[in-house]
């Protein structure tokens, strides 16, 4: 519930088709969020690109095609862009996690001191933090331009 609402004497929630229209008051910080957002994308999209150019590996460019696709829609403020960059950040965060484990249960860490581990993994959730983000900007920041288009 939030403040406005109970001062208005509507104790209700806010109903989740109010959270497709646009923002009551635009802020830097979201424009901000939003651009740092699409650039991440873009450039994750665009190095994935050029990876699988290289290496001729074409699978991995589908997730590249799909991330330069959520940087686009993000940039247009795109209905679709929501939930395919939500879904990227659930596969990377996921399959980091699942290698991690992977990992470890192989023994790849047997032996480690405990500041070796943490170096190792410092990457993976950075990267992870980093695709965190852009989830939580499609999610909360980001308001589709005029309806579903």
């Amino acid at each position: 519930m939030d403040k406005s609402a109970s001062l208005a004497g509507n104790a209700h929630p806010r109903r989740s088709t109010e959270l497709l229209g646009p923002p009551l008051v635009p802020s830097r910080v979201a424009a901000a969020q939003i651009w740092t957002t699409v650039v991440v994308l873009g450039g994750y999209g665009a190095w994935g690109l050029t990876n699988s150019w290289y290496a001729h590996a074409w699978v991995p460019a589908i997730g590249a095609a799909a991330s330069i696709a959520a940087a686009v829609g993000v940039a247009l403020r795109q209905w679709w862009s929501r939930p395919l960059v939500l879904l990227l950040g659930l596969l990377f965060v996921g399959a980091w996690l699942y290698y991690t484990w992977l990992a470890n249960a192989a023994g790849f860490y047997r032996g480690w001191p405990l500041h070796n581990v943490v170096i190792s993994l410092l990457p993976g959730l950075f990267f992870s933090g980093i695709a965190m983000f852009c989830c939580y900007v499609v999610a909360v920041r980001l308001r589709p331009s005029q309806g579903r288009t």
